[in-house]
């Protein structure tokens, strides 16, 4: 008896679409390469809190941005970052130490200065955007996948135990 196989993996709604920034046309783009970016204490003077473009983060990344094209804007978000080219819109990976100064800026406190590196976005995430990862007919994945989570060895599902008629219940 041949073995029933699942159709591909259904795409999600937006598939195929480019993402536009809001209120324009630039197409949001992943970044290649890393952006590295030296925060100085004039930045941290300057830097307004709770402002993704006006952040000492983003005052730092709109000064050393070198990366070709004119850049309009540098926006610092929580998980991602933003450069505002004239063409396009490039998206970076805010690094986990900057997620944490961030935080503190905006409730207050002082940002530590230093060097923070931006990251690229990891080819797998780009590969696998705008694709739906389990279907909604089966929302713990395909039972036929070889990445399925196996049991370990000793606690396999024997189903149901096995009823023992023993003396002290009779």
């Amino acid at each position: 008896m041949k073995k029933k196989t699942y159709k591909a993996k259904r795409t999600a709604k937006h598939a195929g679409k480019v993402k536009t920034w809001p209120g324009t046309d630039l197409p949001i783009v992943d970044a290649i390469e890393d952006f590295p970016v030296i925060v100085r204490s004039l930045h941290e003077k300057h830097g307004v809190q709770l402002e993704p473009s006006e952040c000492a983060a983003a005052l730092a990344g709109k000064e050393q941005w070198k990366n070709g094209e004119r850049l309009v804007d540098f926006k610092v978000y929580r998980s991602v970052a933003f450069a505002v080219l004239e063409t396009k819109v490039v998206r970076y990976l805010t690094p986990r130490d900057l997620r944490d100064q961030i935080l503190r800026f905006d409730a207050g406190h002082k940002f530590s200065t230093g060097a923070y590196i931006f990251r690229r976005i990891p080819e797998q995430v780009r590969n696998s955007r705008g694709k739906q990862h389990s279907p909604p007919d089966r929302p713990r994945g395909d039972p036929n996948s070889p990445h399925k989570r196996k049991p370990r060895r000793g606690q396999q599902d024997r189903g149901r135990p096995e009823f023992r008629f023993t003396k002290e219940a009779a």
